[in-house]
């Protein structure tokens, strides 16, 4: 009767694949991206209604870099007074550095919903007054932080593109905080 005998370098080959897959960090955890790392479609704001589109897109891919696209040169963001007191205005570097901030924020996903209340034409610009928003930053199944509001949103046009060139935001009846008050407070701490 003949006996198997077992070679000893399979044991030792299995022990030295394991011990280097160990150490290579193939079951730690990794970084989180960061928001600007991911791409985003961005149609060209031929019409105001493509810009909230675009915004929204952008928001809840939580890429920063299409905001700088929505808005001109000159533009500012007006506060809620109950949120930074009256007249306070911020302008697009500081803005982008706030919603930059914001959307960091380690979440499973971001939504934004638009209401549109009212729009018109002042001159050859245009604005949408009332614009109903409700952010969403879900951190899990259970736990969400809402921002709600209205604002008034001004576009001009610069080259065939419809820019805002101003936002002011504005609490609504509900008990939400606003936009702004995420802006002021990007921790995600109401």
């Amino acid at each position: 009767m003949r006996h198997a005998t077992r070679s000893p370098i399979l044991p030792l080959v299995l022990l030295a694949c394991g011990v280097s897959a160990a150490g290579c960090g193939l079951f730690e955890p990794r970084d989180a991206e960061t928001p600007t790392d991911v791409e985003v479609d961005y149609e060209t704001p031929i019409d105001p209604r493509i810009a909230l589109r675009n915004i929204e897109a952008t928001t809840e891919a939580r890429f920063i870099g299409n905001f700088q696209r929505a808005f001109t040169t000159d533009y500012r963001f007006r506060f809620d007074p109950f949120d930074a007191g009256a007249d306070t205005v911020w302008t697009l570097s500081r803005d982008l550095q706030a919603l930059g901030s914001l959307l960091q924020n380690e979440v499973e996903s971001v939504d934004l919903t638009w209401t549109v209340r009212d729009s018109g034409n002042i001159g050859e610009d245009r604005y949408y007054r009332n614009l109903g928003y409700r952010l969403v930053f879900r951190r899990s199944a259970t736990d969400s932080v809402v921002f709600g509001g209205r604002c008034t949103l001004y576009f001009r046009t610069e080259g065939v593109e419809w820019l805002i060139y101003r936002w002011a935001d504005v609490r609504d009846e509900t008990a939400e905080l606003t936009w702004g008050y995420a802006r002021l407070n990007p921790n995600l701490v109401p």
